[in-house]
């Protein structure tokens, strides 16, 4: 009794998400009524879901690789270790290369066209577009600097010299 009548926040969060699902279809559907799908309304409503992930990425990854090195290290104490540990290394190795071949099946059976080699007029005129200097406005800037500040991926930014988000992080 001793809370304050409007600090319930925490009570049913099964109900907080419900609300905010709700709210998410809700806006998601005025935006396709209205025909708001490419606008900047969309990137400024995208950008703390984007930087939610990138930074959800970042902290989750480093954790399962060290939780992997971790396991391997106590599993050097127990006697078979080196069966189940050769085993493991088999299994990753083989679905890799199943994941692999049919990655390279579907791809070809739904884009069959991207097999064929570009005729040399298109190849050149791409090249040369992409020399093209692309001009932003102050709303792509701010958001490309939010976006920025959260690293992705921690190491493949501090291996490019991109430091500004491994000094954030």
């Amino acid at each position: 009794q001793s809370e304050a009548k409007g600090s319930h926040c925490g009570r049913h969060p099964l109900l907080h998400l419900l609300l905010a699902v709700a709210a998410g279809i809700l806006v998601g559907s005025l935006f396709a009524h209205f025909s708001l799908g490419a606008s900047r309304w969309v990137e400024v409503l995208a950008l703390p879901g984007r930087l939610w992930l990138k930074a959800l990425k970042c902290i989750v990854l480093p954790m399962i690789v060290l939780s992997l090195i971790k396991s391997m290290f106590t599993m050097r104490a127990l006697p078979c270790a080196r069966s189940v540990g050769l085993c493991t290394i088999g299994l990753y190795l083989a679905t890799t290369v199943v994941a692999a071949l049919e990655a390279c099946l579907v791809s070809t059976l739904i884009f069959p066209s991207a097999l064929r080699p570009m005729p040399h007029e298109e190849t050149a005129g791409e090249a040369a577009g992409e020399a093209a200097v692309q001009r932003r406005g102050v709303l792509e800037t701010a958001m490309g600097l939010a976006d920025n500040l959260v690293p992705g991926n921690l190491v493949e930014d501090a291996a490019k010299n991109n430091l500004l988000p491994v000094i954030v992080a």
